[in-house]
């Protein structure tokens, strides 16, 4: 038995994948934009277009490798050294031929991302974001929640969630369960930039 990440996608699991679009390559082509990144960007980073890399990753068997398969593929086989074109460029090539969507991720559903930046210390931003009147802005109301990793809690609406992990005065990683759902989301929210 190989292990998740050496096992090869049968042809169940390929057509049970959601489409993106109408257009199926090779009759259609890819588009010019694929996951917001033009073939032009895509041709200035790496060399080759949308199209190109289609025909390629076809050719070498790509349809039957999993996503790190095919982002290590590209690095390994020299094709692309940028460790983040090699994903886009995986990502792109799974959204063309339906293995997934924009957004969508494949151990972790979808996934979306919010940045908002103020004009306040990173600090203040995590007073606001732990202290019981903030959290009752983005949270709902919670009475006597310890940021510890493992902690329970239940919001006056009904909401459930654990806490997942704490950096204090940089993140707090937690799910949320809302009543009318069962599956629960991941809530992430970062306090400031990572300094290198």
């Amino acid at each position: 038995m190989r292990s998740r990440s050496e096992r090869r996608i049968s042809g169940s699991e390929r057509s049970a994948a959601p489409r993106n679009c109408s257009m199926t390559w090779p009759s259609m082509g890819m588009p010019d934009t694929v996951n917001r990144v033009s073939s032009d960007a895509v041709k200035k980073a790496t060399g080759k277009t949308w199209d190109e890399w289609l025909v390629i990753l076809d050719k070498e068997g790509a349809r039957q490798m999993f996503h790190k398969e095919i982002a290590r593929f590209l690095r390994d086989k020299g094709y692309i050294k940028s460790g983040w074109w090699s994903q886009m460029v995986a990502n792109g090539y799974e959204i063309s031929i339906g293995r997934r969507t924009i957004g969508q991720t494949i151990s972790a559903g979808f996934e979306i991302g919010v940045r908002k930046t103020f004009q306040v210390s990173p600090e203040k931003v995590w007073e606001c974001l732990t202290q019981t009147k903030g959290m009752k802005i983005w949270l709902g109301t919670v009475s006597q929640l310890q940021l510890i990793r493992g902690q329970t809690y239940q919001t006056a609406d009904g909401t459930r969630g654990e806490i997942r992990s704490v950096l204090p005065g940089q993140r707090l990683r937690l799910t949320w369960l809302p009543l009318n759902q069962q599956t629960p989301s991941t809530i992430q929210v970062i306090s400031g930039l990572r300094r290198s």
